[in-house]
């Protein structure tokens, strides 16, 4: 469960500093109130917010993200303060510093961050799972609630089960549990008489929650490992800068799209990681599909291998703040990912989210080349939209 909470925070970390400090600065983009968007809509900027209705997924990020209005699918959020209101007929996940949810969520909610708090006038009819340094769940939570934090405190209704794990754990007048509570700490905790309607399972921690130590961090990244990584890292470079060479204007037009369209990237990105292998396999069956099948396996890994060179030339150029795309910003985006791949438990998550981006990109740059794209609703900085 620990290692779980410290990926979660980790990678909602990662994503504000990659995304919230770098690319989205000194914009406000806004949904104003009585607007309706009939399909999936991005926002992103120092100020974003949804006053309006949503028919679809909202992506948000940026530094301080609010939706006050109606979702009918998905809210995804990562920024410095996030703060989700309003309906949401979908899932929500949100990531960040300081999380408040004070929305009606029809399903579920992913949380991570360093405080989280549903607010009283907040319900999740589904299950919420959360990791954070300090979780506070004022309001209502259909079915159960799984997470691990510093603190928790309980003072709304829980429908069904409660599974923690968390150096201090307290509950409220108004805190009901209508399943089992199982919760993972260095002692037993004293729990007010009527508050669990089922079973009470303490397990103690086999240590507490502590900061990464000196030895720890040595094993992820030891002599040996550290000269492997190198080695692959300027093997890397050779390629980055070949690309750039050779291969300029998809890689630029790719990097470009990071920046214009985060999550669009980041999601078709998912998408293809997740969709081609099936869809190859399935050709496979098929035994007549085989050779067709063999190539595009070879291509879709030679794009999984270059997917982080239009993320290395993207950052870069947020580093170097020029318009020409030049070797020594690849090298020095390369650099900065492959030290940021050494971080332990956090690095493999980041090189994942990476991929992701960029594979995304190089999608969307495919499908722009090969076929008519059909581009999702995007907003244009302003004031609000019309």
């Amino acid at each position: 469960m620990r290692k779980k909470i410290t990926v979660l925070i980790s990678t909602a970390i990662a994503l504000v500093l990659i995304l919230s400090l770098v690319v989205f600065a000194d914009e406000t983009w806004t949904i104003p109130q009585g607007q309706v968007v009939d399909r999936d809509a991005f926002l992103s900027g120092e100020l974003a917010q949804n006053l309006g209705i949503v028919n679809g997924d909202l992506f948000m990020a940026g530094n301080s993200l609010s939706n006050q209005g109606n979702v009918t699918g998905d809210i995804l959020m990562a920024g410095n303060t996030c703060n989700v209101s309003g309906n949401v007929d979908g899932d929500i996940r949100v990531a960040g510093n300081v999380l408040t949810i004070d929305a009606n969520v029809k399903k579920n909610a992913s949380l991570a961050g360093n405080s989280i708090t549903i607010g009283s006038g907040g319900s999740v009819e589904g299950s919420v799972s959360a990791a954070a340094s300090s979780i506070i769940i004022n309001g209502k939570i259909g079915r159960d609630l799984r997470g691990g934090a510093g603190s928790i405190a309980i003072n709304g209704e829980i429908g069904r089960d409660v599974e923690i794990e968390s150096g201090s754990v307290t509950f409220g007048p108004n805190a009901k549990v209508g399943g089992n509570l199982t919760y993972t700490a260095e002692s037993k905790i004293q729990i007010p008489e009527g508050v669990v309607a089922g079973e009470v399972v303490f397990k103690k921690a086999k240590q507490p929650v502590k900061p990464p130590k000196a030895d720890d961090i040595k094993k992820g990244i030891g002599p040996f490992s550290i000269a492997g990584k190198l080695f692959g890292l300027v093997s890397y470079f050779v390629v980055g800068a070949l690309a750039v060479y050779l291969f300029k204007k998809p890689f630029t037009t790719a990097s470009d799209t990071i920046s214009q369209k985060p999550w669009a990237s980041l999601g078709i990105g998912f998408v293809g990681i997740v969709v081609i292998p099936v869809a190859l396999i399935l050709v496979m069956i098929t035994v007549i599909g085989i050779p067709l099948a063999m190539i595009v396996w070879a291509l879709y890994f030679i794009a999984l291998y270059i997917a982080r060179l239009p993320v290395a030339l993207w950052l870069g150029n947020k580093i170097l703040k020029s318009d020409e795309r030049t070797i020594i910003q690849m090298l020095l985006g390369l650099l900065i990912l492959g030290l940021l791949a050494l971080i332990p438990y956090a690095g493999g998550w980041i090189s994942f989210v990476v991929t992701l981006f960029g594979l995304g990109s190089i999608m969307i740059w495919l499908n722009k080349n090969i076929g008519k794209q059909k581009e999702p609703v995007e907003f244009e900085p302003g004031n609000d939209l019309e």
